[in-house]
């Protein structure tokens, strides 16, 4: 029941993305079969608190790019195309991965994607002698600004389940998996595999916040204010504070932007992995997003 369900609305959301005159004409007033079939509000009030979250997931799913929901290049599990077959094995079983993107030298140059049910033809094989080049599929690459609900019509068209992203240099930005898309609509989809679901944003106090570098903009937004940021190159907290400071900052750097106070509390070489989150002033609540 629930894959159908997952299918039933990833089709009504690719249809709204391929006809937006339909979904304007139509967007104020639910359509009187799909309304016959939704519990009343009235009778239970968290019925309509879903019904409009799930409403403001597809809207977001309509408007949201592969950049903002993809896998980032820093994040992603990859193996070289002379990985042998035993060590490809191992690292699957540890990731709980069953599609693993291939590169040739560099993670620039991703030349397939090995899939872990492919390894079944192998079954009796010498794993040391057999490499995961012998049996990678090819790999399928998309622009990093790609409309989400396009791409997940072409997952569908062309039955594949897992693409990499591509920024304007050609560069690998990172990858994007059909459960990416669908988490957009669904919220986190927790499979055996998955650990415990990873907090972004902790509320300490009323106007403390422990964030992720990895927490999207808009998330924080909903809970600090409207931070003003338009049109930038970025989506994350992490990216904000690059951006600001034109380096990776340092742990216990402070950063001051609005209305808000930044502390690093986490970092390595490459990149800011948490922090601080504080309000320095009371904001009028019809600023607050959400």
């Amino acid at each position: 029941m629930l894959p159908l369900l997952f299918l039933i609305i990833a089709l009504s959301a690719i249809v709204l993305w391929r006809y937006p005159k339909h979904r304007a004409n139509h967007s104020s007033q639910p359509d009187d079969d799909v309304q016959e079939y939704c519990p009343d509000p009235a009778l239970d009030p968290s019925v309509q608190t879903d019904q409009e979250q799930l409403i403001r997931n597809i809207k977001d799913f309509q408007d949201s790019i592969v950049r903002e929901v993809m896998i980032p290049r820093i994040d992603i599990i990859a193996v070289e195309d002379t990985t042998p077959l035993k060590e490809f094995r191992l690292l699957a079983v540890e990731k709980g991965h069953s599609r693993i993107p291939v590169y040739h030298e560099t993670i620039d140059q991703v030349n397939g994607v090995a899939y872990v049910k492919d390894m079944l033809h192998y079954w009796d094989a010498d794993e040391g002698s057999i490499t995961v080049a012998e049996f990678m599929r090819p790999p399928y690459f998309v622009p990093e600004t790609k409309n989400i609900g396009a791409l997940l019509h072409e997952f569908q068209a062309k039955k594949v389940h897992i693409a990499v992203a591509i920024d304007e240099y050609g560069g690998t930005a990172g990858i994007v998996t059909i459960e990416d898309l669908l988490e957009v609509v669904f919220g986190e989809i927790v499979d055996e595999h998955d650990g415990e679901e990873e907090e972004l944003i902790h509320a300490i106090d009323e106007h403390t916040f422990e964030v992720s570098a990895k927490a999207d903009i808009d998330d924080l937004e909903e809970v600090v204010g409207d931070m003003g940021i338009e049109h930038q190159d970025f989506d994350t907290v992490g990216g904000l504070l690059f951006s600001i400071l034109g380096e990776i900052p340092k742990v216990q750097e402070v950063v001051e932007y609005r209305h808000l106070k930044f502390t690093v509390l986490k970092a390595d070489r490459h990149r800011v992995l948490q922090v601080k989150v504080e309000r320095l002033a009371e904001i009028p609540e019809e600023q607050l997003v959400g």
